[in-house]
C-alpha cells in the first residue's frame, strides 16, 4: 500500500449493532480508544456508515434550513407588507430551537435524526402560530384598537387554539 494513495488502499470494515445506546455515544467511546492507539506507518482509521451519513445529513439540513428561513421570511414579508413583522415571527424560531436543545439536555437525549425532525416541526408550528397571532393583531388594529389592546385581544382569542394545536402536534 502506498501511503496517502486511496486507490490502492485496502480497508477492513468493522460493523456492529448497538443496543440501548446511540451510534454517536458508541462512536465517541471508540474515538477515545483509537486516538490513544498507535498505528504502523501508512495505516489509519476512518469513520463511515451511519456516522458518516449522520454528519452529511446534519450538514445538508443546516444548509437547507438557511434557504428555507429566507423563503419563509420573504413570504411573510409579502403577506404583511412589512420587514419588521417577519423578523418578529422568525425570531421565535431561535427561541423554539433553544428550548428544544434545553429539553434534550434536561432529558439527556442525544441530538439525532428524530430530534432534528422534531425541531423542524416545532419551528413550523411556532412560525404558523406567530403568523396567525400577528394577523389577528393587525385585524384588531385596523378595527380601531390600540396596539396594547389589540395584543391583549389576540392573546385572549388565540391562546387556547395555539395550545390545542401545539398539544396535538406533540401527541
Amino acid at each position: 500500500m502506498i501511503p496517502g494513495d486511496k486507490s490502492s488502499a485496502r480497508n477492513t470494515p468493522i460493523s456492529g449493532d448497538v443496543q440501548e445506546r446511540t451510534a454517536t455515544e458508541v462512536m465517541n467511546d471508540i474515538k477515545v480508544i483509537l486516538a490513544d492507539s498507535q498505528f504502523p506507518e501508512g495505516y489509519r482509521w476512518d469513520v463511515g456508515g451511519e456516522m458518516n451519513y449522520q454528519n452529511d445529513m446534519f450538514s445538508d439540513l443546516g444548509k437547507l434550513s438557511i434557504f428555507v428561513f429566507f423563503l419563509i421570511f420573504i413570504q411573510i414579508a409579502m403577506q404583511f407588507y412589512s420587514l419588521s413583522l417577519p423578523l418578529l415571527v422568525m425570531s421565535t424560531v431561535y427561541l423554539a430551537v433553544a428550548g428544544s436543545l434545553i429539553g434534550l439536555f434536561a432529558t439527556r437525549t442525544p441530538l439525532g435524526f428524530v430530534s432534528m425532525m422534531g425541531m423542524i416541526a416545532l419551528a413550523g408550528i411556532v412560525v404558523r402560530n406567530g403568523i396567525v397571532f400577528i394577523e389577528f393583531i393587525e385585524r384588531s388594529r385596523q378595527a380601531g384598537h390600540e396596539l396594547t389592546e389589540a395584543v391583549l385581544l389576540a392573546g385572549g382569542a388565540r391562546l387556547r387554539p395555539i395550545l390545542l394545536t401545539s398539544a396535538t402536534a406533540v401527541a
